[in-house]
Order: C-alpha cells, then structure tokens, then sequence
C-alpha cells in the first residue's frame, strides 16, 4: 500500500481511469463472447432437432464472429475437445449442409 499512498493525485485518477475503462472493454468483449456461444449452442439444439437451415446459419454466423486465427487457437487450447472449437463447428456445419443436400434432392 506504499506505493498507493506515494502516487499524486494525478496519477491515482489516471490509474483508476484506466482500470476502469479496461475492465468496461472486458465486460464487453466478455458480453459479446456470451451472445456467440448461445449462438452456436441454440445451433446444436436446432441440428438435433432436425432444423438444419437454421442450424446452419447459426453455425455460419458463429464462425464468421471470430475471423482471427489466433482466436481460434486460443479458443482450442482453452477448451480442447469442447463443442465451440473451430473443427468442431465446422464439422457440424458441414452435416447440416450434408442434410439440407439430401433433403433438396428429394
């Protein structure tokens, strides 16, 4: 706590404005990330329901959120052999359309 009292008053204000703007871009991105995985887990719910259009959109649209390579490496080394992974996804993604194929061929 000694350097909290050593700082002027200047820089405690400057400090705690930078914590606070850094913790609303968290909660934020935090936000966005919640959105896209109830995207892609209502996705998994309309595959095994046997709605594959919709599915597949939201499968797509999950996919297009993130376009960063980096994420998706990061996103796989967090939660491995999780439903969210990129393969994983696109996996899904690709029977649906498989499905929807079937489906128009009839």
């Amino acid at each position: 706590m000694s350097f909290w009292k050593s700082l002027s008053s200047k820089r405690k204000l400057f400090f705690l404005a930078t914590c606070i703007i850094f913790l609303f871009f968290l909660f934020r991105s935090d936000y966005a990330q919640q959105r896209s995985y109830a995207i892609m887990h209502d996705a998994y719910e309309q595959m095994e329901d046997g709605n594959y259009e919709t599915a597949a959109e939201e499968f797509q649209q999950y996919l297009d959120s993130h376009s960063s390579k980096i994420y998706w490496k990061i996103q796989e080394v967090i939660n491995r052999n999780d439903q969210s992974t990129y393969g994983n996804v696109k996996k899904a993604l690709e029977e649906c359309q498989k499905h929807l194929q079937k489906e128009q061929a009839k």
